[in-house]
């Protein structure tokens, strides 16, 4: 296929671990919900060909099925020295908290479902009031000297909640943030501060905002009625319009297309080493991995931060 002939995605480093991934990683968030088995190896089969690294999940996913699905992928193509494996802990109903017993108990869980005996990058899926924060750093050392974990991220915690894991020992390397050109308030209100003053990592979930950002939905009566584009609805308007038609101008400037415009513009903001996307077919997958190839100028992102701010 032409277009994993593109020109190779320069490799960026997860803070300050030997973790280096290309920058657009993979959202296993789909697979086992809109995506089946077979678009679901389909996609990773594309993502691995054009050489995409970083495939990020979580424990909760489609129930645990994404985390299945994807150990079966990387287990059949012999594919786990390739890869850089990320999942999220702390919103299965199974193991909802930090404490020593279900922590510990979350990851074998996920190690299991990943049929794999490392996991790369394990985030804590969001803040827990009343954790003591001792016993979690305690745990998360236990897990890296064990081998079982490679290195850890705060994905869905402020600013403040991750300064306070830093300060108290947790060896964060990675923020990871729900961040678009229609979503800015969580990560730059002060985690792209703390990732380019600590050297953390951040990477940004949901680009296009649930596939708002591709010029597909113009009005909320166009926004088909699927759970992976329900949260576009709340950006259609007259903000929403005006960053559509920008990214249409700049689009037909540098020959892309909407969605590679807004992933591009992503992966140029403070602190961002990644931005993982979602693609439930093959045939999805091209045109966002070809964001990687794109240069927007000064004045493209003048505009761009103007207009969606």
């Amino acid at each position: 296929m032409a277009w994993i002939e593109q020109e190779p995605l320069a490799p960026r480093r997860i803070g300050s671990t030997g973790l280096v991934v290309n920058p657009i990683g993979l959202d296993g968030s789909v697979f086992g919900w809109v995506a089946g088995h077979e678009d679901t190896a389909a996609v990773l089969d594309g993502f691995h060909e054009a050489g995409g690294t970083l495939i990020s999940t979580a424990d909760h996913y489609a129930g645990g099925r994404s985390e299945i699905m994807i150990g079966h992928w990387v287990r059949e193509r012999g594919l786990r020295e390739s890869v850089v494996l990320a999942t999220k802990v702390g919103r299965h109903p199974d193991a909802d908290r930090y404490d020593r017993r279900t922590l510990t108990r979350a990851v074998e869980a996920s190690l299991e479902r990943l049929d794999t005996d490392h996991i790369d990058l394990l985030s804590l899926d969001g803040e827990r009031p009343g954790t003591d924060l001792d016993e979690l750093v305690i745990t998360l050392e236990v897990l890296i000297a064990s081998g079982k974990v490679g290195t850890v991220g705060a994905a869905g915690f402020p600013a403040p909640g991750v300064s306070a894991l830093v300060d108290g020992g947790a060896p964060v390397s990675a923020v990871i943030s729900e961040y678009s050109l229609m979503v800015r308030g969580g990560y730059e209100n002060g985690l792209d501060a703390f990732a380019v003053e600590r050297g953390t990592a951040g990477v940004a979930r949901l680009p296009l905002a649930n596939g708002y950002l591709t010029g597909d939905f113009r009005s909320k009566g166009t926004v088909p009625a699927d759970g992976m584009f329900a949260e576009a609805a709340k950006h259609v308007g007259r903000t929403g319009n005006r960053v559509l038609d920008a990214l249409g101008q700049i689009a037909g400037e540098t020959g892309s297309t909407r969605a590679g415009v807004a992933i591009a513009w992503t992966l140029t903001r403070p602190g961002i080493a990644a931005t993982v996307v979602r693609a439930r077919s093959l045939a999805q997958l091209p045109p966002l991995l070809a964001a990687s190839v794109v240069h927007l100028t000064p004045q493209h992102l003048a505009l761009l931060d103007k207009l969606s701010r």
